[in-house]
């Protein structure tokens, strides 16, 4: 079991040699995670991202960078906790899960030109 949410800086301050040092995240967010929620919130969170990661591969490849950049600078970063960035990302994610336009097979960037420019003539010939 972890500390709770939020209580990450509490819980830092307790075992800090600088009480005075105000921490309020971890350096990374799958560190603040574990921290907060636990090894089963852990686990949770990183089959979340597996399931959402997971299908990239039939997505446009411009679509599936920007999936995958907000999990791998939270390696390093805790941007997850900032609300402006994570609901661009889970915005994107749920889009990606309900788009009705995949490839059968992975997408090359000129796949999705020619289907961009085909549903063009559509709707200007309509």
């Amino acid at each position: 079991m972890g500390i709770g949410p939020g209580r990450f800086g509490e819980a830092y301050r307790t075992v800090s040699t600088d009480p005075q040092l105000g921490v309020r995240h971890a350096h990374n967010s799958y560190l603040q995670i574990w921290a907060e929620w636990g090894l089963l919130g852990l686990i949770g969170w990183c089959w979340l991202l597996l399931v959402i990661l997971g299908n990239t591969a039939s997505l446009s490849p411009w679509l599936a960078i920007a999936l995958w950049t907000l999990p791998l600078c939270n390696l390093f970063d805790f941007s997850f906790y900032i609300p402006q960035v994570s609901f661009l990302w889970w915005y994107l994610a749920g889009w990606s899960l309900r788009h009705p336009h995949r490839c059968q097979t992975p997408c090359k960037v000129s796949d999705t030109k020619a289907r961009v420019r085909q549903q063009r003539r559509q709707v200007y010939s309509v």
